[in-house]
């Protein structure tokens, strides 16, 4: 048998001795560990040959393994719980003012707005985050003469997340002067996550306080996700948590400074203007309409009847309007054909109540105004603003 450097086998006992290791310090070969050249070892001979030699077996390594009480080990798992308790909850407050998730970030801040505002104002402004970003409060406050604020979110929050603002609004104020509802063509037909419901900052079962909140959440899998989301971010937000620190650590991130900024009334502006993504979203908006014949979700359906229903009671206008478009995207039949549609289900809601308004047309923009074929940036958001201000005093007051 070969050594690792290449001699015969047969020269190592000679090395072993003369190193003086073990029980191969005799010059010899051991019968039960060294054969002939091509002889195999076998590990019974090996431990055959350490029962010959106790000398080897002391040399092994013992293991001392130190003597745990019950105390020491109840203290251990106490400490362990405590630390995973507090890193959740520091993180659950860092994201919520510095959240990398756009979603996640906008919930948070709005439902918190709406959380501290200690006033009532006239005009509410609902609806998704093309709504966010594009309309000024300020703008329809000069125009109207009524104060005005943002509380638009995301598009997955549907009407649902417009409705359950609004009983929140109507609970702690009583009723505004106008709701003004803002949505894309695309939201209507989502379905409603409620797993999203864990990213509302308010209390656990706050759900029960509205509309439809106690059968969304009734599957208990579907609490056991909430609760997860709601007060587990190191769990159900890891690439978020992991991406914040490799960013930061990196030097890309400022961990103390949010990615996106929002003013008192709620508005979020963006500043650049991204016409390579308005272009590549014209695409695959266009595929969409396409394929697709147009459809309300039932929730999206029920929320906006409930809206309805509201509007009746408490005797505001409730005013539909569309999202900006982008001028390319609305150029085409297909989404013209798919927004005419849209336009027909609107208007049959608006027609079951006095108190509720339909805009028809659409404000369009060019790329260079846009970050995406139905976010303006700051530009675009006062123009969009300002066309809001007139359609609704065409309106007219409640």
């Amino acid at each position: 048998m070969a050594g690792v450097d290449g001699r015969s086998a047969c020269t190592y006992p000679a090395t072993i001795a003369r190193a003086g290791i073990g029980p191969f310090a005799a010059v010899g070969v051991d019968r039960h560990f060294w054969r002939t050249p091509g002889d195999r070892i076998h590990l019974f001979t090996v431990l055959d040959m350490i029962n010959m030699h106790p000398r080897a077996s002391r040399q092994l390594p013992i293991e001392i393994l130190p003597q745990v009480s019950w105390r020491k080990t109840g203290w251990l798992i106490i400490t362990t719980i405590l630390m995973v308790v507090f890193s959740n909850l520091f993180v659950l407050k860092y994201l919520d003012g510095y959240s990398i998730n756009y979603g996640y970030w906008t919930l948070h801040q709005k439902w918190n707005l709406l959380g501290n505002l200690d006033t009532s104002v006239d005009l509410l402004i609902l609806g998704d985050s093309s709504c966010s970003q594009g309309v000024v409060p300020a703008i329809l406050e000069a125009g109207l003469h009524q104060s005005a604020i943002n509380l638009c979110t995301t598009g997955d929050m549907g009407t649902l997340g417009d409705l359950w603002m609004l009983e929140e609004y109507i609970q702690r104020f009583g009723s505004p002067k106008v709701v003004l509802i803002v949505h894309t063509f695309d939201i209507w037909h989502r379905e409603f996550n409620p797993v999203r419901l864990g990213q509302i900052p308010r209390p656990w079962n706050f759900w029960k306080e509205h509309s439809f909140g106690e059968s969304l959440v009734e599957p208990q899998h579907v609490r056991q996700e909430i609760f997860l989301e709601h007060y587990v971010p190191m769990y159900s937000q890891s690439r978020t948590v992991g991406s914040i620190i490799r960013s930061s650590l990196a030097g890309e991130h400022n961990i103390l400074r949010p990615q996106w900024e929002m003013s008192e009334d709620g508005f979020v502006p963006a500043y650049e203007p991204k016409p390579e993504v308005v272009i590549a979203g014209e695409q695959q908006q266009l595929e969409f309409v396409s394929q697709n014949q147009f459809q309300v979700s039932e929730l999206n359906d029920h929320a906006i009847r409930k809206l309805e229903e509201l509007a009746g009671t408490y005797q505001f206008s409730l005013i539909l309007v569309n999202a900006p478009v982008y001028v390319g995207l609305y150029s085409h039949p297909e989404y013209q054909a798919y927004y005419q549609a849209l336009h027909s289900y609107l208007q049959s809601v608006a027609d079951q109540s006095s108190h509720t308004h339909h805009v028809a047309g659409i404000s369009t923009f060019p790329a260079e105004q846009m970050q995406n074929p139905d976010h303006l940036i700051l530009t675009g958001a006062e123009e969009y603003s300002h066309w809001l201000v007139e359609q609704i005093n065409q309106i007219g007051s409640p």
